[in-house]
């Protein structure tokens, strides 16, 4: 008889939290889910493939590779031309400028550094404009 009392009581107790607190599920089927929300995982596995390879172009570069760098740069500036992604497109053009320079180049240096800044000045202002 205990044992039934025991495990009464907390259930009227939670009936009666229940009750009085006017909880009720409240369900929003008309509420959708932002696409950003929902793929960004998919945007953080591609920054981190990007990441990986910008690792390797800058060892590249650091050990003074400059031509195969080159080429590493090139082909990872033409997947991320077309997704419009500014800020590693700002990371290689500057790269890419740096090398430039370093070869003596300075016309292709300075073409590359102005399209770094342009895509650094897009990325503020979209930040600007999110917030």
């Amino acid at each position: 008889m205990k044992k039934k009392k025991l495990l009464f009581f907390p259930l009227i107790y939670f009936a009666l939290c229940l009750h009085f607190s006017n909880a009720s599920p409240k369900i929003n089927l008309s509420k959708e889910v932002s696409v950003t929300e929902a793929s960004l995982v998919f945007i953080i596995k591609r920054d981190s493939t990007f990441q990986r390879r910008y690792e390797v172009i800058l060892n590249t570069y650091s050990r003074s590779n400059y031509t195969e760098a080159l080429s590493e740069i090139l082909e990872l500036e033409d997947s991320y031309q077309s997704k419009l992604d500014y800020k590693n497109l700002y990371l290689l053009y500057s790269l890419k400028a740096n090398i430039y320079n370093k070869t003596n180049n300075h016309s292709r240096a300075l073409e590359n550094f102005k399209k770094a800044l342009k895509n650094l000045l897009i990325l503020k202002n979209s930040k600007i404009e999110n917030n």
